[in-house]
């Protein structure tokens, strides 16, 4: 970023008193808003000064950064965290449509097991399936699901379809 002189040092400058030790004046005199922090601390070591100098004269206001660079600094830290912002909303909006996609994929693996193991009594919870819309409205479908089939079948088949639908999916089912 290139520094300038600010109002405060021309004031000091165009002052006869000698309020500035001669290098910091003679460094001071140079700042011409063309030369970065970098530049300025070479030709402070190449004028014999400590090149902590230039950030003397930052801290005693008498240079900043020139309003064109600040401003352009400022635009790049709000495209930055705009893009940021827009990267985090893309990876929310991929990991929904995969959520949505594993839900799916989860509904229709245990409706096909509950067709299998009901074979033609599965009307209403086909039909209570339409109404899923998350992971835990699946859990619940999944507990009714099991508890027909217990009260059609056995508790064995109604524990064979959680499990069978836990290991495909990984769902963890309580």
């Amino acid at each position: 970023m290139r520094l300038q002189k600010t109002d405060l040092a021309r004031q000091l400058l165009g002052n006869p008193r000698r309020d500035l030790p001669a290098g910091h004046r003679m460094l001071l005199i140079t700042v011409d808003g063309r030369r970065d922090l970098r530049q300025l601390r070479e030709l402070a070591r190449n004028m014999g000064l400590n090149p902590s100098v230039v950030e003397d004269l930052y801290g005693r206001g008498l240079i900043a950064p020139v309003e064109a660079d600040l401003l352009a600094q400022q635009d790049a830290h709000r495209a930055a965290e705009l893009e940021r912002a827009q990267r985090e909303a893309l990876a929310r909006q991929q990991a929904a449509v995969q959520q949505a996609r594993r839900l799916a994929r989860a509904k229709l693996y245990a409706l096909d097991l509950v067709a299998r193991m009901l074979v033609g009594q599965d009307g209403e919870l086909r039909a209570l399936a339409r109404h899923i819309d998350s992971e835990d409205g699946l859990q619940l479908w999944i507990e009714a699901a099991a508890q027909q089939i217990r009260e059609r079948s056995s508790d064995e088949r109604a524990e064979r379809f959680k499990e069978r639908v836990q290991e495909e999916l990984g769902l963890a089912l309580a």
